[in-house]
């Protein structure tokens, strides 16, 4: 009888012990799963990001080329206990395919392990599962695997939160691999998928802490981590009073350059046709917002770049080196008003054209903005006092980013 009870009290303590367990190990996924609450507005600087990073030429075993694109998931100025992410890729462009091998994907769901892979640090913490199998769409959820250790990037919150990932400024989540059928990667190949009937609504939706939730389209980012950004900002006297600041930048590969012209040639102060060679190139360009800031997005290489505006003396950087991923800043500059032959000298050339359209508006046949130099629709005594000021000035060609 003893024995008997003694075997009922075990067995009632065996259950009791097996529930703790199973309590404690899923207290970190309970709060994904019931979901989180209250909807929290991002800071411009938060959000997960799929990063184009390589692509890989690769030769198949019947010698043919094909090319595998990675991609990197990042966190940025986030801490969350899991997300889901729901977005379409351009199947004419690229498909999912195996990271070991670049073979495409057919059953998405059987082979999730094989196309997505978690850093070393996040690889036993969370877990990686495919909601959808649809072709074209990517749809899955982000959540902790317990049980959990602390890291570098997963850190313990204490009570009522828990375990988190705590990325930092910046830190790389996993890796996706997509066979590429387009020689040139574009970002406007992905894009959230929006669905109004089930979550995540937006595409999008971030586990901060269990109660607060990020559902932003902003918090998921795809980029283009293939090129190099040239960045720098102009300024023109002239037109300060508008506050207004206009400008073409042209980058043009420098192999591609050297073939018409020969830089160790030009001498300094010399009239040239060095503005005329250069658009008979084509180039990569971008006009400076109203501010005089520009950005431009360059694959790797070394780039010459005209800075042009009608009317003022260009400003040339050469040899510019962009890598991928890389900000090349060339700063500030002021472009002098005067250089009407864009010949790289303002001189009495100029004053000529200058005086020979005097006193027209735009509603002249004979009005061209290279004679504006405040952009106020006239040629007057303020252009003409405006050339003066700079004549005999040069062209500035700068090398690299001294």
């Amino acid at each position: 009888m003893k024995q008997t009870i003694n075997k009922k009290i075990n067995k009632i303590f065996t259950i009791i012990v097996i529930c703790i367990v199973l309590i404690i190990t899923n207290v970190n996924s309970v709060s994904f799963a019931k979901g989180p609450t209250n909807l929290v507005e991002p800071e411009e600087n938060q959000y997960l990001e799929l990063k184009a990073v390589e692509i890989k030429e690769l030769e198949t075993a019947g010698g043919e080329k094909e090319q595998q694109l990675i991609m990197e998931l990042w966190g940025n100025n986030l801490e969350f206990k899991g997300f889901n992410v729901r977005f379409s890729y351009d199947t004419t462009k690229v498909n999912l395919s195996s990271l070991q091998t670049n073979e495409e994907i057919t059953n998405i769901d059987s082979m999730s392990n094989q196309y997505f892979k978690f850093e070393n640090e996040f690889e036993n913490a969370l877990d990686f599962t495919q909601i959808s199998e649809q072709i074209g769409i990517v749809d899955i959820t982000v959540t902790f695997n317990p049980p959990i250790n602390t890291t570098e990037h997963i850190v313990d919150k204490g009570e009522g939160i828990g375990k988190v990932v705590d990325t930092g400024q910046k830190v790389k989540l996993g890796r996706i691999s997509f066979k590429m059928v387009n020689e040139k990667f574009d970002p406007n190949w992905f894009s959230l998928v929006k669905d109004s009937s089930s979550s995540p609504i937006t595409g999008i939706k971030i586990n901060i802490n269990g109660n607060d939730k990020f559902e932003n389209e902003s918090t998921f980012r795809f980029t283009d981590g293939l090129t190099g950004t040239v960045i720098g900002q102009i300024f023109t006297a002239p037109t300060a009073s508008k506050g207004i600041y206009k400008a073409t930048i042209k980058a043009y590969p420098q192999d591609k350059v050297k073939e018409i012209i020969d830089w160790n040639a030009v001498i300094e102060g010399e009239l040239d046709d060095i503005h005329k060679r250069l658009l008979t190139l084509d180039a990569k360009e971008v006009e400076t917002e109203d501010d005089g800031t520009y950005e431009i997005e360059l694959s790797p290489g070394i780039y010459d770049i005209l800075v042009d505006k009608p009317g003022y003396l260009d400003q040339i950087y050469i040899e510019i080196e962009v890598n991928a991923g890389e900000i090349v800043d060339l700063g500030y500059v002021e472009l002098l008003a005067g250089d009407i032959t864009k010949d790289g000298k303002i001189e009495i050339e100029d004053v000529g054209l200058l005086m020979n359209v005097y006193g027209i508006d735009d509603t002249s046949a004979d009005y061209e903005m290279k004679y504006d130099f405040n952009d106020d629709q006239r040629v007057e005594i303020e252009d003409i006092g405006l050339l003066m000021n700079n004549y005999l000035k040069i062209r500035n060609i700068k090398k690299g980013k001294e």
